[in-house]
């Protein structure tokens, strides 16, 4: 699993987390792995980044936090 992609906020809209992903999913799939993410539901840049790059939603992991 890859658990975060971060890119600056002066730095995003400018195909950074793209080519981060691109090139992380290209050495994954060459030797064989499958990749999975955990993405906020409320998170719409990395769902439209995901959905451009042909990934698609397979189910939903629920977080719980003690307060």
């Amino acid at each position: 699993m890859i658990g975060n992609l971060g890119v600056l906020p002066s730095m995003r809209r400018k195909g950074i987390g793209r080519i981060l992903m691109e090139t992380s999913l290209a050495e994954l799939h060459a030797n064989g792995w499958d990749v999975a993410f955990n993405v906020r539901v409320d998170h719409d840049p990395a769902f439209a980044l995901y959905h451009r790059m042909g990934c698609r939603e397979v189910g939903i992991v629920r977080e719980y936090r003690v307060s």
